[in-house]
């Protein structure tokens, strides 16, 4: 199916990979994987996946993401890789109730940059769970827009000290920024 590289075909790729039993799953993954042995089967499957999929993947990818649990590195990548037209399914992403499919959406629009999702983003400062919070926090520095600063500062007092971190680690890059702008100036000095 992979190597078809139609989207129907990946959104039955992604379908069929998470309602396979792990046995299964790990057999359906190694016929995926034939050919490169050194190659982990996860990272062979994910592969062929990532040459399959285009931007109207990216519901399926989240809605697979909620299915196995968990925020897969990997399926934030594929996230990321997708390009800035998926922003609005991610942004549809972090209205889902569990917590790591927000997160893995948070970090995926940081890792691209996206600017126009700002708002959405700190928005989730406030929300329930430390996790998405950090992940907020993470996505607002990764962003790297000074309009950003107020809603980190706004967090800066959180009960959670992985979201305090989180936002100390966010302006600190901004620090950084702002010092690099000083640098580039003083190269110029005679």
């Amino acid at each position: 199916l992979a190597n078809l590289g139609d989207s129907t075909a990946a959104h039955a790729l992604i379908d069929h990979i998470n309602i396979l039993e792990k046995w299964d799953r790990e057999s359906f993954l190694v016929s995926l994987a034939h050919g490169n042995h050194h190659m982990s089967i996860r990272e062979a499957a994910l592969a062929k996946l990532a040459a399959s999929i285009d931007e109207r993947s990216a519901p399926a990818l989240i809605s697979a993401m909620a299915r196995t649990r968990l925020a897969d590195p990997e399926f934030v990548g594929l996230l990321t890789g997708l390009g800035q037209s998926t922003v609005t399914a991610l942004l549809d992403g972090l209205a889902h109730p569990p917590r790591h499919v927000r997160s893995g959406c948070l970090k995926a629009l940081g890792a691209m940059k996206a600017e126009a999702a700002r708002g959405a983003i700190a928005e989730c400062l406030r929300a329930r769970e430390p996790v998405v919070r950090v992940a907020a926090a993470m996505a607002l520095a990764e962003i790297g827009s000074a309009d950003a600063v107020p809603a980190l500062l706004a967090s800066a007092g959180d009960k959670s000290w992985e979201v305090r971190e989180a936002v100390a680690k966010g302006l600190g890059q901004f620090v950084a920024l702002a010092a690099a702008g000083n640098l580039t100036r003083l190269t110029g000095d005679p």
